[in-house]
């Protein structure tokens, strides 16, 4: 009699899934422009965005939209891993209602596509990619006694393509001004006086830069953008 030996070759697989995730954060900071340490009405908040493909597949054609703000920048593409800082920036224009609720509260969407067609999209946090907080920036408000206080130092014009020029109350002698770009990176340390108090930016690329100058032991900061 003949047997039949039947053996079973039992296969391990391994199944590789693609999947398309991107996170979006919205970071705000006030400009107070003149300098009296509150909000006013007309003074800024610059946004900033990150974009974050921490998925497995890349992401085209990605734009940030914002219902409050028209937000700058082109559209980009992300590789699974890459993050972009740059490329999406916006400036808000403080109103009465924002000083009368004295805060300003708001989220973005970042939207793209995969290389199969589909849609993804995801609505901004503050701080975390994985998350969907809305960005919030509260609001120092002034009393009408407060706003009676000098501004110390200006700063014009903005946008600017050549030079910076700063005006100083006429009780100050000189100050320090520090310009930063948008991660942090001094690029810039001077001396300013009522004599010397223009800095050549004309070297800089195109772009939004954050300056801080120090003057009679308190820091104003202002964010300058560079055509």
């Amino acid at each position: 009699m003949k047997k039949l030996l039947f053996c079973l070759t039992l296969c391990s697989c391994t199944f590789a899934f693609s999947q398309a995730q991107m996170g979006l954060v919205k970071q705000a900071q006030f400009n107070d422009e003149n300098d009296d340490g509150c909000a006013s009405i007309g003074e800024t908040i610059s946004y900033f965005f990150q974009v974050s493909n921490y998925g497995t597949e890349l992401i085209e054609n990605i734009m940030v939209s914002d219902i409050l703000i028209d937000v700058t920048g082109s559209p980009i593409s992300l590789n699974p891993g890459e993050v972009d800082t740059t490329t999406f920036t916006g400036v808000y224009a403080l109103t009465q209602d924002d000083l009368n609720e004295e805060h300003v509260i708001n989220q973005a969407v970042a939207e793209g596509m995969t290389t199969g067609g589909d849609t993804i999209s995801d609505l901004s946090d503050d701080s975390s990619f994985a998350e969907d907080d809305p960005t919030i920036t509260n609001l120092c408000v002034l009393g009408v006694e407060d706003q009676l206080k000098p501004v110390l130092v200006k700063m014009y014009p903005n946008p600017v393509q050549d030079e910076i020029q700063f005006e100083l109350a006429a009780e100050v002698g000189s100050a320090t001004v520090n310009l930063y770009s948008v991660i942090g990176v001094e690029i810039l340390n001077q001396e300013i006086s009522s004599e010397n108090k223009r800095i050549d930016v004309s070297h800089l690329a195109s772009g939004t830069y954050f300056v801080t100058v120090l003057v009679a032991h308190k820091v104003s900061s202002f964010t300058l953008l560079k055509d």
